[in-house]
C-alpha cells in the first residue's frame, strides 16, 4: 500500500484505531465488457472509491493501469485496504474505456462492500456492471485476499541475576524495556515489565507479546533490553542493557545475556531467557478463507413490556411514513453486516414471551422459543428483507405476554452448533436476541452460556427501550462468567449493547455490536484446537462466466427455491384428493381418520418432550408451571410416530399457487 492509499484509507475511519487490523488485498478482472470503440476494442481500466461512513462522501482509493485492447482484463495492480469487521465498508468500482489523459468513457459501475467480498465463497464475487441508464456492460470479478502479516505470538520467561546494586541502603528495585529498531534506525519502546521490589535476581512475569509488536514479525531485528533501577519519585537509574534477537533466542533454551552499562562500559549483571516460545495463532480472516461460515439466529422479545404493537408508544409499532422502530433498525443495522458471511442467507427467526395468533400456528399459552413464520419445520426466512418482512407480518398475529426466558433460546442454538461441530461443517453460529427488559431465568440462562463455551456459537444481546439491563452486563463476562454451581465459561461468548447508547449512530451501534465476535471465532477454534483450513484457488484469469445479466440468470432458480413447482403439483394433488379420497390413503399412524389431519393446534405441539419451567408468581407477571417447548424434530415417546409431526397443512385452506411469490434473487456468489 503507498502512503496516499493508507492515509485515504485512514481517512475513512476517523478516531477508529486501523493501525493493528487485519489487511485484505483486492485484485480486479473484467469479463465481457461492453466495446466502447469503432476500430478496435475498449481500453479499460477500473477506479475503486470507497465511502466514508460519516459524511457518505465517495472518494477515490485507488485505480488499476490501462489494458490495451481487451474486453477481458486481468489488472496487476490491486489494492490494499483495512478490514474492520464491525463497520459496513461500501466501495464503488467504476469501469472505463481509456481514450487519453483527459478523456474516457464510462462503461458501467457497482457498488459493494469489503464484506460482501470476503464473505463471498472463496472470496471471489461476480457482479453485473451498468451504466447510469442501467445497461448491462459486463462483468467485474473482485477477490480478496488476507495480507500476511505475521500473528504469531512470543512468550519469553526472564530472570535477572546478579544485577548491579545502585543503592546505598537497600537492594535496587529492577524493571525492563524493551526497545525495537525503526526505519530510520531510533528504537521504539514496545514493552515494559513490572517492576519486582528490592532483588537483585529479580523473576520477571510472563512476557506475551506478539511478534508483530516486539519485532515487527522480522526474527533477526535486533532487541534492545534496558534494566533499570525504579525510584517512586520517578527519577529511575539506568543499570544497564543487552541485545538479542528472537531467532537467537529460538536456537537455545536457558540463554544468558551479559548486561553492559554503556555510560560506564562496566558489567551490570545478567538477564537469562529461560524460556521462548513461538505461538501460531490464526486471525479471523483465516478462518472466513478455509471455508468457516457465519450462520445468523435471531430472536426477538414479544413480552407485554415492549406495548401494544397498534399503539405508537410501542416498541414495536410500526411507523406509517417508513421510520424504523428499534427492533428494526437493529436487525437491518447488524444484519447486513453478518449476513455478507452467511453462505446461504437462511436464517432461522425465533420469537419469545408471546402466543403466537398465526391461522395454523395458534396457542393459547405462551412459547419462549417460537417461529415468527408460523413453520416450526422450517423457521429460516431469506436474507435481511425476508427478516424485516416476516417481522412485520407477525405483528399482526400476536398476544403480547410473558416472562422473558433467554435459556430456551439458547438451548435451541446450542443444538444447532453441536450438530454442526459433530459434522465438523465449519459453521459458526451467532444467536442474536433483541429484548426490552430484564430475564427470568438467569441462572439457567448463566448454566448454559458457560456449556455454550465448547460450540461453534456466540450470542449478541441488544438491550431495546430504556429497561434496567443490569444482569445483560453480568452476561456479557469479560471478565469470566461463573454459573451457580461456581463454573467458568472457558471463553468470552456474549456481548451485550443497549442500543439507545447508539440510537442515533447506526455505525457505532453495529460496531459496538459486532467489535468482539472476529475475536470470539478465532477463541473458539483454538481453544477447540482447530486450525484454520488452507484455501484453494482458481486463478482469476481461468475464471470464465456467462454473458448474461444475473437477475435473468437466476431467475429459474429463484422459482426452484421458492418451491413454486411443488406447490402447483400439490394443490393439484389436493384438488384431485378432494375429488376422490379413496385414492388417497391415510398417512401411517392415521387409520381411523378419513383425511389427512386438520391444521396443527397445540395440542399435536404438546407431542414435544417439554420441561417444566417453575417460577413464582409474582405480581402477574410470571405465570405458574409455564412450559417450555423446544423447537426440536424429537416426539415423546408415549406418543406413536406418525405424520402429526410433520404438521400438514389442511387440505382446504392451503394457498393457491397464483399466490406463491418467488423470494428476492440472493446475492450472486
Amino acid at each position: 500500500m503507498n502512503q496516499s492509499q493508507n492515509q485515504n484509507n485512514l481517512q475513512n475511519y476517523p478516531g477508529l484505531d486501523v493501525s493493528d487490523r487485519e489487511k485484505v488485498e483486492i485484485f480486479i478482472s473484467c469479463r465481457s465488457l461492453t466495446d466502447k470503440d469503432v476500430l478496435s476494442k475498449s481500453d479499460p481500466f477500473v477506479i475503486m472509491q470507497i465511502q466514508n461512513p460519516q459524511t457518505k462522501q465517495w472518494g477515490e482509493l485507488f485505480r488499476t493501469e490501462v489494458i490495451m485492447d481487451n474486453l477481458n482484463p486481468n489488472f496487476s495492480k490491486s489494492c490494499i485496504v483495512d478490514y474492520i469487521f464491525e463497520i459496513q465498508q461500501n466501495v464503488r468500482f467504476q469501469v472505463f474505456d481509456y481514450d487519453g489523459p483527459n478523456s474516457s468513457d464510462f462503461i458501467g459501475e457497482v457498488n459493494s462492500t469489503i464484506a460482501q467480498i470476503v464473505g463471498s465463497k472463496n472470496q471471489t464475487l461476480i457482479l453485473d456492471l451498468k451504466d447510469h441508464h442501467g445497461k448491462y456492460g459486463g462483468k467485474i470479478i473482485l477477490r480478496a485476499e488476507k495480507v500476511n502479516l505475521v500473528n504469531d505470538e512470543i512468550v519469553l520467561r526472564i530472570k535477572g541475576k546478579s544485577i548491579k546494586d545502585l543503592r546505598f541502603w537497600g537492594k535496587s528495585c529492577p524493571f525492563l524495556i524493551f526497545y525495537r529498531s525503526s526505519e530510520n534506525k531510533q528504537p521504539i519502546k514496545v514493552f515494559q515489565t513490572e517492576v519486582v521490589e528490592r532483588n537483585l535476581d529479580p523473576q520477571f512475569a510472563i512476557i506475551n507479546i506478539k511478534a508483530q509488536k516486539l519485532c515487527n514479525g522480522d526474527y533477526n531485528m535486533p532487541i534492545i533490553v534496558e534494566c533499570w533501577d525504579h525510584h517512586s519519585n520517578g527519577q529511575h537509574e539506568y543499570i544497564g542493557q543487552t541485545q538479542f534477537s528472537v531467532a537467537e533466542l529460538t536456537s537455545q533454551q536457558n540463554k544468558e545475556f551479559k548486561l553492559i552499562n554503556k555510560k560506564k562500559n562496566s558489567n551490570a549483571g545478567f538477564l537469562v531467557v529461560q524460556e521462548v516460545r513461538l505461538i501460531e495463532k490464526p486471525q479471523f480472516l483465516d478462518y472466513i478463507r478455509g471455508g468457516t461460515h457465519l450462520n445468523l439466529v435471531c430472536a426477538i422479545d414479544f413480552t407485554g413490556s415492549n406495548g401494544v404493537p397498534t399503539r405508537p408508544e410501542s416498541l414495536h409499532a410500526i411507523n406509517q411514513y417508513g421510520q424504523l422502530n428499534q427492533y428494526q433498525q437493529a436487525i437491518q443495522y447488524v444484519g447486513e453486516i453478518l449476513l455478507n458471511y452467511d453462505e446461504d442467507k437462511m436464517v432461522p427467526l425465533y420469537g419469545f414471551g408471546a402466543k403466537p395468533k398465526l391461522p395454523h400456528f395458534n396457542y393459547t399459552q405462551t412459547l419462549h422459543c417460537f417461529p415468527i413464520n408460523g413453520n416450526p419445520m422450517s423457521p429460516q426466512v431469506y436474507g435481511l428483507k425476508g427478516m424485516m418482512d416476516t417481522y412485520a407480518n407477525f405483528l399482526n398475529f400476536v398476544e403480547l405476554s410473558g416472562p422473558t426466558l433467554f435459556n430456551p433460546l439458547i438451548q435451541e442454538t446450542m443444538k444447532l452448533a453441536q450438530l454442526s461441530k459433530q459434522q465438523n461443517d465449519n459453521n459458526y453460529y451467532i444467536l442474536l436476541i433483541l429484548t426490552d427488559g430484564e430475564i427470568h431465568d438467569m441462572d439457567q440462562t448463566t448454566t448454559s452460556i458457560v456449556q455454550s463455551a465448547l460450540l461453534p456459537l456466540s450470542i449478541i444481546i441488544v438491550g431495546i427501550g430504556n429497561a434496567d439491563f443490569n444482569n445483560m452486563d453480568i452476561l456479557d463476562g469479560d471478565n469470566g462468567l461463573i454459573d451457580s454451581n461456581g463454573r467458568k465459561a472457558q471463553r468470552d461468548l456474549v456481548q451485550f449493547v443497549p442500543f439507545n447508547r447508539y440510537k442515533n449512530n447506526p455505525q457505532a451501534l453495529a460496531q459496538n455490536v459486532l467489535e468482539e465476535l472476529p475475536d470470539q471465532v478465532v477463541e473458539y477454534y483454538r481453544l477447540v484446537g482447530q486450525k484454520p483450513v488452507q484455501p484453494v484457488y482458481q486463478r482469476m484469469q481461468s475464471i470464465q462466466v456467462q454473458n448474461v445479466p444475473q437477475a435473468n440468470q437466476q431467475f429459474g432458480q429463484n422459482l426452484i427455491k421458492a418451491g413454486f413447482m411443488d406447490n402447483i403439483i400439490n394443490n393439484a394433488m389436493m384438488d384431485s384428493q378432494r375429488q376422490n379420497p379413496q385414492n388417497y390413503p391415510p398417512p401411517p399412524g392415521n387409520q381411523n381418520l378419513q383425511n389427512y389431519p386438520p391444521p396443527p393446534s397445540q395440542q399435536y405441539y404438546q407431542n414435544y418432550p417439554g420441561q417444566n419451567m417453575n417460577f413464582s408468581y409474582n405480581q402477574g407477571q410470571v405465570a405458574p408451571n409455564q412450559p417450555y417447548i423446544p423447537m426440536n424434530n424429537s416426539v415423546n415417546q408415549n406418543q406413536p410416530q406418525n405424520n402429526y409431526m410433520n404438521y400438514p397443512q389442511n387440505p382446504q385452506n392451503l394457498p393457491n399457487y397464483s399466490q406463491i411469490v418467488a423470494p428476492p434473487p440472493p446475492p450472486p456468489m
